[in-house]
């Protein structure tokens, strides 16, 4: 029987990604370890936690694992990626993973869309190695990964993966959380973003003082610098999620409040939609219309159940972990 290779994933987990693929690679019977530095509030599930970028890890590394998936433009010896024609030329198969300012070219992006992620962001959040990783990206052939697809036109080469989510834990999160008896005149609007400027939350805020001022009655619940467990029991209890309104393409905090069956609301950009299918159920709303996007929504609210059922169907079919896994593993052969 052939004896299948051992994976590693990090050194960052990215909205829990790693950790995730890591899991379930182990079902499926490969050696796989999330080996991650520490994410403070942001915490999610790994395997082994590190501190630094020091030659005892990246030795240590070298010996235990035959594939090496990279995550967020970073190597075993940091942002300067000098190791990875080390590990090919080693026999070692390297697949890197985009997610965003690791990789997005925030001068083309304010130059192509009117609306995109970078035009508010200061300082600036893309990592310095940019066009390094680019490069480095290119000489990998197919096996590069990009997890959302407004980023693919900076590294063409690469597989599109929708972003994995863990459906049982999920599950096991709104039995723990949900809550019966809330007020059901009150609409309750939540929106976690790891970056203000990032996920346009400013437009967000304006819209919903703007809809209260006028007799609507709705409650914002903004989440920042809050745990994954914080995050999912507001998710369970709203009637209404809404992830970013800037890149263009919706995130995991989106896919798990689909996931759990909650209307959800993000920009998507025209010429991105069809890469996710006729039966994408995220509700489009831009900075200048999502005031109205909400009011809309909530006054066809006697149709949530049947968008939150779509949502869970489409999670299914594109997000669930061991789907999204079995593609990224047909990168390894």
């Amino acid at each position: 029987m052939k004896k299948q290779p051992r994976v590693y994933h990090g050194p960052f987990n990215i909205a829990g990604i790693p950790g995730i693929l890591a899991k379930t690679e182990r079902e499926a019977g490969y050696g796989s370890k999330a080996v991650c530095f520490p994410a403070g509030v942001y915490q999610r599930d790994v395997d082994q936690t590190i501190t630094g970028f020091t030659a005892d890890n990246a030795v240590a590394a070298l010996i235990d694992y035959d594939v090496f998936n990279f995550h967020f433009g970073y190597s075993l010896w940091g942002d300067g990626l000098e190791d990875i024609p080390a590990l090919r030329l080693a026999g070692k198969k390297v697949v890197m993973h985009f997610h965003g300012c690791d990789i997005r070219d925030s001068k083309v992006a304010q130059q192509k869309y009117a609306i995109n992620p970078c035009q508010a962001c200061w300082p600036m959040a893309c990592n310095r190695n940019r066009a390094h990783a680019r490069e480095v990206a290119q000489s990998l052939g197919r096996r590069v990964v990009v997890y959302t697809p407004d980023i693919h036109e900076f590294v063409p080469n690469a597989t599109f993966l929708p972003q994995p989510v863990d459906l049982e834990a999920l599950d096991a999160a709104k039995l723990r959380f949900e809550v019966h008896d809330r007020d059901p005149k009150v609409v309750r609007i939540v929106h976690a973003p790891s970056a203000v400027d990032l996920k346009g939350s400013v437009y967000l805020q304006q819209a919903c003082a703007q809809l209260k001022a006028r007799g609507v009655n709705v409650e914002l619940r903004l989440m920042t610098q809050r745990t994954h467990e914080e995050v999912l029991e507001e998710v369970a209890n709203a009637d209404l999620v809404v992830d970013q309104l800037l890149a263009g393409a919706y995130g995991v905090f989106a896919v798990e409040a689909m996931a759990l069956g909650v209307p959800t609301i993000g920009y998507i950009r025209d010429d991105l939609r069809s890469l996710y299918g006729d039966d994408l159920p995220v509700i489009s709303a831009t900075p200048q219309d999502i005031g109205n996007v909400i009011l809309q929504t909530i006054e066809r609210s006697d149709g949530w159940a049947d968008i939150g059922a779509r949502n869970r169907r489409y999670v299914e079919a594109r997000h669930e972990r061991r789907v999204v896994s079995r593609r990224l593993i047909e990168l390894y052969e």
